[in-house]
C-alpha cells in the first residue's frame, strides 16, 4: 500500500477538488479516501446522502463519485497505526489532511496545496509546505502551478486551468509513484523528515 496525502494551507484552498481530480486520473488504482479533520463531526455529519442535494455532498461523498472504493471521515489526530486496516483492500490511501506527516512505515508522497498569495497562508505554512515532493499554488490570477521536489532555488512553474485540471507534471510525479515497485523506487518522501 502506498500513501499520497494531500494537506494545505488551510480551508477551502482547493485539497478535496485536487484529490478527486487525482482519484479520476487513475481509475484503475484501488484508492481508499480519508480525509482527517481536527474537530469533532456528529454520525450523521460522517456520510450524507448526496443524492438528497447534490449541491451540499459532502467531501467524502466527492471522493466516493471521484472513483474511491471507501471513503471516509477521521476526527481528531491523525493515528498511522489505523492505515494498516487499509493494506489489503487499497492500493494507495489518499489522505487530505492540514498538516504533513514526517514518516510512515510505507511509501509516502506529499502534495501542498496553497493560494498562490502567502499573505492567505495559515501561520507555519510557509515551512510545512517544504516537507512536500510537490507543491501547486492556485489563485484567480495564477491558476495552478506546481513544483517538484524538496527544496529547488527556482521551482518550475506549471499553469492550468483550475483544479479539476492535473498538470502533466503532477500526473506524471503521480504516476511513477504508484508504480514504484519499492520505497527505494518511489519518488516520493519516505524517509525525509
Amino acid at each position: 500500500m502506498k500513501i499520497l496525502q494531500i494537506f494545505g494551507s488551510g480551508r477551502n484552498c482547493g485539497k478535496t477538488t485536487l484529490g478527486c481530480s487525482l482519484l479520476a486520473a487513475f481509475p484503475t488504482t484501488r484508492w481508499i479516501a480519508i480525509k482527517v479533520t481536527p474537530h469533532s463531526h456528529a454520525p450523521a455529519q460522517q456520510h450524507p446522502a448526496a443524492d438528497q442535494n447534490p449541491q451540499q455532498a459532502k467531501d467524502t461523498d466527492r471522493y466516493l463519485a471521484a472513483g474511491a472504493i471507501a471513503s471516509h471521515l477521521w476526527s481528531g489526530p491523525p493515528d498511522p497505526a489505523r492505515f494498516a486496516s487499509f493494506a489489503d483492500r487499497a492500493d494507495c490511501l489518499l489522505l487530505e489532511t492540514g498538516h504533513a506527516f514526517a514518516q510512515l512505515p510505507w511509501p509516502l508522497l506529499r502534495v501542498a496545496i496553497a493560494p498562490a498569495d502567502p499573505a492567505l497562508w495559515k501561520p507555519g505554512f510557509a515551512e510545512r509546505r517544504l516537507q512536500a515532493d510537490a507543491q501547486i499554488f492556485t489563485g484567480a490570477d495564477s491558476g495552478f502551478f506546481l513544483r517538484t521536489g524538496p527544496h529547488p532555488p527556482a521551482p518550475p512553474v506549471f499553469p492550468v486551468a483550475d483544479a479539476s485540471v492535473l498538470d502533466p507534471s503532477l500526473h506524471a510525479l503521480v504516476a511513477r509513484f504508484l508504480a514504484a515497485a519499492s520505497l527505494a523506487d518511489s519518488p516520493g518522501s519516505k524517509g525525509r523528515p
